[in-house]
């Protein structure tokens, strides 16, 4: 038997102990599982240097089966707002990261796909055009966005993603339409540290008085004038 240790640190712990016939057994306890990966027995002296961890990755691992996080945590409880422009706050420490939303094509950037410890808010259009979300100059951490169409729970149809736009902050800009609902999905990328950053989503500007048909003012008479 080869003692095994599991510990909740922010580094790779590693044990070793010299076994029959001088091979050496490596057992690294991940930052978030309590679960060992035992690498295969080497020779004493020759023991191959174990991956470098994956900082601020916690739970990160959407196949890992580890607990989830609260609030809006998952897609099918996006937390709700309305308007233009709108205010998301986001806090990557309290988050996880689930299955919904990983892995999409769109959303390729150095080499990954996934977007880690997501929070999702579901989002009405107020106008159709074009609409704006940013994390630029709302805090120092990696972030990395989707916005995904309708407000189905996994999304399945990507409107945009984004990783890094302003520095290693987020920008995007696509369509939308009146009344329309989109989820839209704020994380890291895989491997930055969490931490905290607010989001600017701004909407088209929205039509005013006879701006379109529905609105349209009533006139009557022979003869006039109307502004």
């Amino acid at each position: 038997m080869f003692p095994c240790q599991s510990r909740r640190l922010g580094v790779v712990s590693v044990v070793g102990r010299t076994a029959a016939a001088g091979l050496l057994v490596a057992i690294a306890a991940s930052q978030s599982t309590h679960l060992a990966d035992v690498h295969a027995a080497q020779p004493a002296g020759s023991l191959t240097p174990l991956p470098k961890p994956v900082l601020g990755n916690v739970n990160g691992d959407p196949s890992s089966g580890a607990p989830r996080g609260g609030g809006n945590d998952e897609c099918a409880s996006a937390t709700q707002v309305a308007g233009s422009p709108v205010t998301l706050l986001q806090n990557a420490n309290n988050a996880t990261t689930g299955t919904a939303g990983q892995g999409n094509a769109a959303c390729l950037a150095f080499g990954t796909r996934n977007i880690n410890n997501d929070e999702w808010f579901i989002w009405n259009a107020n106008a159709t055009g074009v609409a704006v979300l940013r994390s630029c100059g709302g805090g120092t951490m990696d972030t990395k966005a989707a916005v995904w169409d309708g407000a189905a729970c996994p999304p399945t149809s990507i409107v945009a993603c984004n990783d890094d736009s302003c520095s290693t902050q987020s920008e995007m800009s696509f369509v939308v339409f009146a009344g329309n609902a989109y989820l839209i999905q704020l994380g890291v990328f895989p491997g930055a540290t969490p931490g905290s950053a607010t989001w600017t989503l701004t909407g088209p500007a929205t039509p005013e008085g006879a701006d379109s048909c529905a609105g349209g003012t009533l006139i009557s008479g022979d003869s006039g004038t109307v502004a």
